[in-house]
């Protein structure tokens, strides 16, 4: 008879391991996602390094129960069957769009949008973020500030720097150095909202960026 572990049509119970390492995958995400911002908002809980790691650990057993192992071969060297198996570094990825990415076209506006993205190893996050402190330090006595492209391009408010121009020069050159030593990725892609409109906005993603992911290395 077939139990919870191994039921009927899967006795062996790999397709339940597989679609449980899926759901524990996506949790451990979740997991990681509330560490990121409990650490940013400086609120330090003893307890998430841990459930982190005890999902991270059962979605490996799960993991190997529906994926199985790949024995090695003398020929042909390959990985696991399971990128979690070989534990892989692990990235962050920040998507933003620009214009409309409503489905259907809307009148007097481009018949499509754009998304970018900035994928950033996660060991590296940290550093990034007390780099980007340091300078929002620097020139606003604040890191409550969130750094907006068009606003810093166009100086508008406070990023003005109150009309001193060589105060927005020093800026400047501290964004860039930022950016020079922060070790991503940058992605960027065009998307008809005609074709948009067929399918939904998480197989577009996977579609977009398992093609770019194929392609880069930092």
């Amino acid at each position: 008879m077939a139990n919870q572990d191994n039921p009927i049509g899967d006795p062996k119970g790999k397709r339940l391991g597989k679609h449980r390492a899926h759901l524990l995958r996506e949790a451990g995400l979740i997991a990681r996602s509330l560490d990121v911002l409990l650490k940013r908002a400086n609120c330090e809980i003893p307890g998430c390094a841990e459930l982190i790691g005890k999902i991270a650990e059962q979605e490996k057993s799960e993991a190997q129960k529906g994926y199985g192992r790949l024995e090695s071969r003398k020929k042909y060297k390959t990985g696991s069957s399971h990128p979690l198996l070989e534990n892989r570094p692990r990235s962050i990825l920040f998507i933003d769009e620009s214009g409309k990415s409503e489905p259907q076209p809307i009148a007097e506006a481009p018949p499509y949008f754009a998304l970018a993205a900035v994928c950033l190893p996660e060991e590296k996050f940290d550093d990034y973020v007390f780099a980007a402190n340091e300078v929002k330090l620097e020139f606003f006595k604040t890191t409550d500030v969130t750094f907006h492209e068009p606003q810093m391009r166009h100086r508008e408010g406070w990023w003005g720097l109150g009309g001193d121009k060589n105060r927005q020069k020093q800026f400047d050159e501290a964004i860039g150095k930022l950016i020079e030593e922060t070790p991503f990725v940058a992605f960027g892609a065009g998307i008809r909202k005609e074709a948009f409109a067929k399918e939904s906005l998480l197989a577009v993603l996977i579609r977009i960026f398992r093609l770019m992911f194929t392609r880069w290395q930092f």
